[in-house]
């Protein structure tokens, strides 16, 4: 007995479907991978590349120091910013403290489990800058900072070891 067309259909366009609502649940619920996770891939080589720090542009190691790392730029400069790596975990992004200071060229993940952040100096004025590591631990978690100090393009800029 040949059932009606109409019917075949019906179960075909349901088992589809359920289908379909099947693997995007899959790929929604799936936990993301983190940034830089597992050994590099030519995707994040090339991403790496694309965030690399050019000779001459201002550099600012982050420490977890009471005495903090400081640099001073005019507006308009680089600052490449780096989070050093931790024994466990993976840097977090790095925080700027005062919006409208730096704007982010690019971050990126490094295979030693650091971070590697390149920011335009937008307007004078200071900032100190933060990260720590993920996921956090509840015996201890580092906090490294550093401060930038920007001036106007007209006025002369030069690094500052010492922390005001």
């Amino acid at each position: 007995m040949q059932r009606p067309i109409c019917v075949m259909t019906m179960r075909m366009l349901t088992g589809v479907t359920a289908s379909v609502i099947a693997g995007c649940a899959v790929v929604a619920c799936s936990p993301h991978t983190p940034v830089g996770a597992g050994r590099p891939t030519p995707s994040t080589q090339r991403a790496n590349m694309r965030c690399a720090a050019h000779p001459g542009w201002s550099r600012l190691t982050l420490n977890d120091r009471s005495r903090l790392p400081v640099v001073t730029v005019k507006a308009g400069s680089f600052v490449v910013v780096v989070v050093p790596p931790w024994s466990w975990g993976r840097a977090t992004q790095v925080h700027v403290a005062r919006s409208g200071l730096l704007r982010e060229v690019c971050s990126v993940q490094l295979s030693n489990h650091g971070r590697r952040s390149i920011y335009v100096a937008r307007a004078p004025g200071a900032s100190y800058l933060g990260a720590t590591v993920r996921p956090p631990s509840n015996l201890m978690m580092p906090a490294w900072g550093g401060k930038v100090i920007v001036h106007a393009a007209n006025q002369p800029a030069g690094n500052d070891a010492s922390a005001s």
